[in-house]
């Protein structure tokens, strides 16, 4: 059985289970989350603490312009190659709630990185990343304007990479086409873990979340040995609506640092950083229309400057 097909299989297992617990799940009115009379603007990036049951769908897409990657041929390095790189993003998130305090969660993610001109398909090569992630979501506080929760991990990713660069390399290294050739290569990781997720509704109108995750387990490449990863992120959200009637509009803001990228031979030698500012219609008690706006700065093995990324995300998410 392929990974896909084990994918595809595990996701209707849980629909399921979900489909046979729905008997003893207590059914809330349709609302976004809500502390204190506020209704957060929830986001992809600092997870929320809330236990209910929701879909997720985000499409996106962003650039990197200008990326300088310098050429080493035969330990003498030549002019880099200069161009942009682009990423297309694709998420579906589920998550089901059992009781009040109990939830299960799935997330399954893809991301591709390619080259848009002759240099940078070359220096980049094309790149696709995908996986699932799993876990419980244990809410252990509620009280009028806090909530927080525990969360159990697992992270099982896949990558793809075709590698124009290395190949041009070992052909001139080799002066000839190579017995085994690194043009195309995949491969496998997994991490566990856990972390923890607040939310704090300062009054009707501000919102604020926190979220920390530590992992531990193989990097991307899977040439590092099993190391500790983490992932931490602050948000703030304004409802209008809640402040001037007949305005659906919410906006949430936020820092992301995530190391869980980190690599030896796969590009990025640091954790990445990550700022995003959120733009919601909120007319709807079940259902939240985001556009986001991101701009990520990754630091590059081989670059001479960081990789910094402008990107633009539609997410969609429906409270049930």
């Amino acid at each position: 059985m392929n990974r896909i097909n084990k994918i595809v299989l595990l996701l209707l297992l849980q629909f399921s289970v979900s489909t046979f617990a729905q008997s003893n799940v207590e059914v809330n009115s349709l609302t976004r989350p809500i502390l204190n009379g506020h209704k957060f603007i929830v986001n992809n990036y600092v997870k929320s603490p809330f236990v209910n049951t929701h879909l997720r769908n985000t499409l996106g897409f962003g650039q990197a312009m200008d990326l300088i990657v310098p050429i080493e041929i035969n330990g003498e390095q030549l002019v880099g190659l200069r161009g942009d790189i682009s990423f297309l993003t694709l998420d579906f998130a589920y998550q089901f709630q059992i009781n009040k305090w109990l939830a299960f969660f799935s997330d399954v993610g893809m991301i591709t990185r390619f080259g848009t001109e002759t240099q940078s398909l070359i220096a980049q090569g094309l790149n696709a990343s995908y996986g699932v992630e799993l876990g419980w979501l244990f809410n252990v506080l509620t009280t009028k304007n806090v909530s927080v929760s525990l969360t159990a991990n697992l992270w099982k990713r896949s990558g793809t990479v075709i590698n124009l660069l290395d190949f041009v390399k070992e052909i001139i290294d080799s002066s000839g086409l190579p017995s085994e050739s690194n043009l195309v290569y995949s491969r496998d990781y997994l991490q566990g873990g856990g972390g923890i997720r607040t939310a704090w509704a300062i009054n009707k109108y501000f919102g604020l979340n926190t979220s920390l995750e530590l992992a531990y387990g193989e990097a991307i490449d899977n040439v590092l040995e099993n190391s500790l990863y983490y992932r931490f992120g602050v948000s703030g959200d304004f409802d209008f609506n809640s402040k001037y009637k007949g305005v659906p509009i919410g906006i949430s803001a936020g820092l992301l640092l995530d190391s869980f990228t980190l690599s030896n031979d796969n590009a990025v030698d640091d954790k990445s950083i990550l700022f995003f500012i959120r733009t919601s219609y909120t007319a709807e008690n079940d259902m939240l229309i985001s556009l986001d706006l991101t701009w990520t700065r990754l630091p590059m093995n081989y670059a001479q400057e960081n990789l910094n990324t402008v990107s633009s995300l539609i997410t969609l998410e429906y409270f049930f």
